[in-house]
């Protein structure tokens, strides 16, 4: 498993937060993590649904399910873990609440796993930890509990409390679970995932309010300092903090350099040293184009193509080069004629050449129809053939048409 931040072309998000009955701007990071798992990316649009992408795949994305997303995702195996606002009222003054909900990697199975209603969550190595919010009423009310933190199963079973501070923002990240302590001025506090070992990271230095107040990258932390908008960075342990240019979005760290979009261009500096300058990685696709998933350690970024496939992009490549001002040149069909015998099927392929020469394989992106169904139809890669007679067979692809003709014997 391996999760990466996505933009989605947002630089920072502004959430409204109640307090005292007063509405106050709190900034935050952009969206949830994008995951990398062997060929696929997961990922979720504006905290709407989760879907899957096959990398470099001729099939477009699937989405998994409609729920209401808030944080981050998280894929272990065949399953996705997820909290699902859905069915929880957001209330005035209070933090965002949810439950953590799982469902299968090919969107069946969805189950809910906690029964106590959550802030936020984390999860590693088979255990879900989470800020307890409260019950959920049956008229639809909260009724608040102290805000400690839990761990439980996979499955949701073995319920312990871990640590008794109040805390609306977690995160697990390989044997620490870090957090947000209420109870000691809103400072980032870590402790290992027993609940031992607990520590302020950094003191005097709270952490803003919100979905991404603070984002744990291995040994780093991207993070807002309350009533400041300008993204900061410092060490897992808290040292060498500095600050970012106001409105950049960090993406990843990787040897060191801390990785951020802003204004529409990826960029890295030196994380551990302030003084450095900002070099330019790439200039990012159009803001038509959504960037899935950066991909810091391969220098590239999963980007959805506008027929809905998602490709890698190395940050050495230009977009508009590689696929934006790429226009379909023909379409052929491979072969161009077809004699079968009814109740037989035979492969066909279509080939997209576009206009640098480049050709892609597109038999499963195409609209195919038949000019007598009753005689001859595609399906799955395949002509076959129904009874005796003759039928053209049209495929459709981006403006573009081919057809093959096909005669069926007994």
């Amino acid at each position: 498993m391996k999760p990466f931040y996505q933009s989605f072309r947002v630089t920072c998000l502004a959430l409204s937060l109640m307090v005292g009955g007063v509405a106050i701007s709190q900034p935050a990071f952009a969206a949830p993590t994008s995951v990398i798992d062997d060929n696929y990316v997961y990922y979720t649009k504006d905290g709407s649904g989760i879907y899957k992408n096959k990398i470099g795949g001729k099939v477009k994305e699937t989405r998994l399910t409609d729920d209401k997303i808030y944080g981050d995702i998280y894929v272990d195996e065949d399953w996705i873990y997820y909290m699902n606002i859905t069915d929880v009222p957001t209330v005035s003054g209070q933090p965002q609440a949810g439950y953590v909900y799982k469902i299968k990697t090919n969107g069946t199975g969805k189950t809910q796993v906690t029964q106590d209603v959550v802030s936020s969550f984390g999860y590693s190595k088979g255990n879900i930890y989470y800020s307890y919010l409260g019950k959920k009423n049956a008229d639809g009310t909260i009724t608040r509990n102290p805000d400690k933190i839990y761990r439980v199963n996979k499955t949701g079973g073995s319920k312990k409390e871990i640590l008794a501070e109040t805390s609306y923002q977690i995160q697990v990240d390989g044997n620490y679970i870090y957090f947000v302590n209420e109870d000691k001025d809103s400072d980032l506090y870590k402790a290992k995932t027993d609940g031992k070992s607990k520590k302020a990271v950094k003191k005097d230095l709270p952490i803003a309010s919100g979905e991404h107040g603070f984002k744990v990258y291995d040994d780093w932390i991207a993070f807002f300092e309350e009533g400041d908008s300008t993204p900061q960075i410092m060490t897992t342990s808290g040292k060498d903090v500095q600050e970012l240019e106001e409105g950049a979005d960090v993406v990843g760290f990787y040897k060191d350099d801390v990785y951020y979009v802003e204004d529409g261009t990826l960029y890295k500096k030196d994380a551990e040293d302030d003084d450095s300058d900002e070099k330019d990685v790439a200039d990012l696709p159009p803001s038509t184009v959504d960037i899935l998933a950066y991909d810091v350690n391969e220098e590239e970024m999963i980007i959805e193509k506008t027929d809905g496939t998602a490709v890698r992009l190395s940050f050495d490549d230009d977009y508009d080069d590689e696929y934006g001002e790429l226009k379909i040149k023909k379409l052929t069909l491979e072969p161009s004629d077809m004699e079968i015998e009814d109740g037989d099927s035979d492969d066909v392929s279509l080939v997209a050449t576009y206009s640098n020469g480049d050709k892609e394989d597109v038999t499963e992106l195409a609209t195919w129809t038949s000019s007598k169904p009753s005689v001859a139809i595609y399906a799955n890669g395949k002509i076959k053939g129904l009874k005796r007679g003759s039928a053209t067979i049209k495929a459709s692809y981006g403006g573009k048409t081919d057809s093959i003709k096909v005669k069926v014997t007994r």
